[in-house]
């Protein structure tokens, strides 16, 4: 070892002993889940954040650096990642951090088949938060245990659509969405586009859509206003009986029951 470190190391030693003598023990910040808020689904994933409860016990700041986590299921680990937002917690004091997390719908329900779960997946969400105090990392761990719901995306493709030519043309897309879920799916909001042989004949961007019942198809009728040129497109496309496709994605209100799922023991 050389003079730097056993500088350092007496350094650091006698600093931590005259704390002591202060009585400036350096106390663990505690973290705590308050609360689970699903703030996306669409045809790939679903995508929730983790609110928790970051309180500092002692008289002087404290700075947390980072959050770990990993979200595992009977089948082993299911998703892991790191939240890289440094913190300031002044002494005494609490504050809440968010961390996002993002599921695959098709990895979740490969898990869900193994364990013949069709109602949803138990998951850990283990969290590991690496503080900072002066020179001195902490790391506090905790654990939140709950279900991820088994939720199947709906199946979404073009049935037909009308052209009205008009002042300003309007074409009624109308599309084939089947809930495979047990569960009704509240109102969702459709982005993409019809396209043929390649070609984009219509845009759709965030269209309101209905209601999806459980295992049901239904027709969502979608009033789109257009150029005149678009209109003709679309006109000549559906007289040829030309091959027209929807490429796009379905963003979906989170049913209420997804919440209290994800909450597990914590919930009402």
């Amino acid at each position: 070892m050389n003079d730097k470190r056993i500088g350092l190391v007496l350094w650091v030693t006698g600093t931590v002993w005259a704390a002591s003598l202060c009585g400036c023990q350096i106390k663990k910040p505690t973290v705590e889940l308050q609360d689970i808020e699903v703030t996306g689904i669409d045809l790939v994933k679903l995508e929730a954040t983790f609110t928790f409860k970051v309180t500092n016990p002692n008289a002087f700041d404290i700075k947390l650096r980072r959050v770990d986590y990993e979200l595992k299921t009977p089948e082993g680990l299911f998703a892991s990642g790191r939240q890289d937002q440094p913190l300031t917690l002044p002494g005494g004091q609490a504050a809440m951090m968010h961390l996002p997390v993002s599921v695959r719908h098709t990895k979740l329900m490969e898990v869900a088949r193994k364990i013949e779960s069709g109602e949803g997946c138990p998951y850990e969400m283990d969290t590991r938060s690496r503080f900072r105090v002066w020179w001195l990392d902490l790391t506090v761990p905790s654990r939140h245990v709950g279900k991820v719901p088994a939720f199947q995306p709906p199946r979404v493709s073009f049935k037909t659509a009308k052209v009205t030519l008009e002042l300003n043309p309007v074409v009624q897309v109308v599309l084939n969405v089947t809930n495979p879920n047990g569960f009704d799916l509240p109102s969702a909001e459709v982005s993409g586009s019809l396209r043929c042989g390649g070609e984009v004949l219509l845009e759709l961007r965030k269209c309101p859509a209905t209601a999806m019942p459980a295992g049901k198809t239904v027709e969502m009728v979608i009033p789109i206003v257009v150029g005149a040129h678009t209109a003709v497109n679309v006109t000549k496309s559906l007289a040829a009986h030309e091959l027209i496709h929807f490429d796009g994605s379905l963003k979906i209100t989170p049913p209420p029951s997804f919440k209290k799922m994800l909450l597990g023991e914590k919930g009402p």
